[in-house]
């Protein structure tokens, strides 16, 4: 009997070991934490959000009273499909693909004040609100002729808008939302955005279409006058 006391014993200072370690590595794992490449750490302490933010690599934490939240400085690619109304009033859907960054000095404060969702809060709106600004200028048509400037003037209006807050525009480029699939109709209202080659070339059967016409009412001239 004392046997299986004595093994009773064992087996639950055996357990408790074991409980004793896992928390152990659970403390030493919420002890540290690591900011990968392109990122970097936003600390929170029991709600409150540290000025100034960590850097890559390992950093110390004090467990289950702060938290770090990672915010990604790498260059972000974000696609916005949007509706704008040009100078002649006409409806002008357009894809946006804008190349965006966070500023990795103000990434405490856009997480304190904006929150981790930045990207819906306040990057698409001001896309709306820059290209409506912009569409606005143009007529439909230059709307499709004109889509570097308007690309570049989205740039800067961006950049104006967003660069106090801590987000940095590098670079937009804009398609008509037809283009990706030829086989739709464009939309009431809006212009059909036909490639500047497939323009070219209809320019010139056009052209050749009118020397043959031209060259057939030479022969006629010809004829007409051999029978007289």
């Amino acid at each position: 009997m004392n046997n299986k006391v004595f093994t009773a014993k064992k087996r639950n200072a055996l357990i408790a070991a074991v409980i004793v370690v896992l928390l152990a590595v659970a403390l030493l794992g919420g002890t540290f934490t690591i900011v990968d490449a392109g990122h970097t750490g936003v600390v929170v302490t029991l709600g409150k959000v540290k000025e100034g933010v960590l850097q890559e690599g390992i950093h110390a934490k004090i467990p289950f009273i702060q938290q770090v939240v990672k915010i990604d400085n790498r260059i972000r690619k974000l696609e916005v499909n949007t509706e704008a109304f040009s100078k002649d009033l006409q409806s002008v859907n357009t894809v946006l693909a804008i190349n965006y960054r966070v500023d990795t000095a103000k990434s405490y404060s856009i997480y304190k004040n904006i929150g981790a969702d930045y990207e819906t809060v306040l990057v698409i709106p001001a896309v709306n609100e820059v290209l409506k600004a912009i569409t606005a200028t143009y007529t439909a048509e230059e709307s499709v002729t004109n889509r570097s400037l308007i690309s570049d003037g989205l740039v800067s209006g961006l950049n104006e808008k967003l660069n106090d807050i801590g987000l940095y525009v590098t670079d937009v480029q804009s398609r008509g939302r037809g283009d990706e699939d030829p086989r739709r109709g464009r939309s009431r209202g809006q212009p059909q955005d036909q490639p500047v080659a497939d323009r070219s070339d209809h320019r010139k059967q056009k052209n050749r279409e009118m020397g043959r016409r031209a060259a057939k009412g030479q022969r006629k001239c010809r004829n007409a006058g051999r029978f007289r």
